[in-house]
């Protein structure tokens, strides 16, 4: 269970019925990570928005390499118009980019998945497609 899942589980709580229920957590660091959710997702935001990560480029890489958890609780309460736009981009936009990798054209040019370096290649091709929708 993620520190996400239980915040939404339990939202509509009494707040005394939910402070026992988190002095009955039995793993370790579970509440520190429930508590923090609202400040590692303010944290992503700020991140997310910084000015040298507005290339859908480096926005792409800091949604697949930046804590899952802070991601998820920020698409989940985010009310920013800029952020939602975002993860409109990488949920919707950004995956059809991947369709446009030219395929044949690698293979006439003899890039095939046999290259130890394809999966670097067509991950280069997929960045550069996106920085120039």
């Amino acid at each position: 269970m993620s520190a996400a899942q239980m915040q939404l589980l339990t939202a509509k709580m009494a707040p005394k019925e939910l402070a026992a229920l988190k002095k009955l957590m039995l793993r370790p660091g579970f509440l520190e990570e429930w508590n923090s959710l609202d400040a590692l997702a303010a944290g992503f935001a700020k991140v997310l928005l910084a000015k040298e990560n507005a290339t859908p480029s480096v926005s792409y890489k800091l949604f697949t390499t930046y804590d899952p958890e802070a991601i998820l609780w920020l698409g989940f309460t985010t009310k920013d118009a800029v952020v939602k736009e975002r993860f409109n981009l990488f949920l919707k936009v950004w995956p059809e980019a991947r369709q446009k990798i030219p395929h044949a054209l690698m293979q006439e040019m003899r890039i095939t998945p046999e290259l130890a370096i394809y999966a670097e290649v067509v991950h280069s091709i997929f960045l550069e497609l996106i920085d120039a929708s």
